[in-house]
């Protein structure tokens, strides 16, 4: 509301931006088979798009399988990231970042528990790869306490869940302590991808920040401007506020009184 009654995006009252765009990476890539993912992949890759988040737990050896795969078809021109979607104990998560590692993989997230502080710092202890979590918490003080206990390597904050003023503390907590932030986008509509826009803009550590397609082309009839990032990026909101207008005609048949 401020944004639009002063005529600014919520980045700039935020204090400004760091960078010209906030580069991003295709989250998921869902696939049944190994040509099915290295073609989406592949799709991608000819888009501009060279960071891609993987959506595994499917076990030490199998996680480790799918991976060799891509690096084989892709070599180094792609980015990969992992989602382990908290499927480890703590030694099979060791163990796991011992084969990501020679994979050369850019972080790993939500591999143990998300509760258990004691396992989660054992595994950044352990890793010599980039130990990434943060989209189940509420609070900075979730953040803080792991900080504390060097617990990862990557805050992922997830605007939809502390909301942006409560985002931009932890954003700050983390730059306190020289950790990077990549915002975690759950399942959400344009408002929630757009919020987290704002919060990167306006972070000094952003790393990067997710991209989930299916989520924007499925948002992209409901709100406008559509959110479709280009050659590996989002541009930088410039509209008031929020900079997303609902069309209140196109989402009337999902309004329940």
């Amino acid at each position: 509301i401020v944004g639009q009654a002063t005529g600014k995006p919520i980045w700039q009252l935020l204090g400004g931006t760091y960078h010209d765009s906030l580069p991003c990476y295709v989250s998921g890539v869902p696939a049944t088979s190994d040509e099915e993912r290295i073609d989406k992949i592949g799709e991608w890759v000819d888009k501009g798009f060279t960071r891609i988040k993987l959506a595994l737990g499917f076990g030490v050896k199998e996680d480790a399988r799918i991976v060799q795969t891509v690096r084989d078809a892709f070599g180094d021109t792609v980015d990969i990231f992992i989602d382990s979607h908290w499927a480890y104990t703590a030694d099979e998560a060791v163990a796991m970042a011992r084969q990501f590692e020679k994979l050369d993989v850019g972080f790993m997230e939500c591999a143990i528990n998300a509760e258990d502080i004691g396992s989660q710092a054992k595994l950044v202890e352990a890793a010599d790869m980039t130990i990434a979590l943060g989209e189940e918490y509420r609070t900075r003080y979730h953040f803080k306490e792991r900080i504390a206990q060097r617990a990862f390597d990557l805050a992922q904050p997830d605007i939809g869940r502390l909301g942006i003023t409560e985002a931009m503390r932890v954003v700050t907590l983390c730059d306190a302590f020289g950790l990077a932030v990549a915002p975690h986008i759950g399942a959400g509509m344009s408002v929630y991808t757009m919020a987290t826009l704002h919060v990167a803009a306006a972070s000094p550590n952003l790393r990067v920040v997710e991209f989930q397609p299916t989520q924007v082309g499925a948002s992209n009839g409901y709100f406008t401007p559509p959110l479709n990032p280009t050659s590996g990026a989002y541009a930088i909101p410039d509209a008031p506020g929020l900079g997303i207008v609902p069309d209140l005609d196109a989402l009337k048949p999902y309004v329940i009184e």
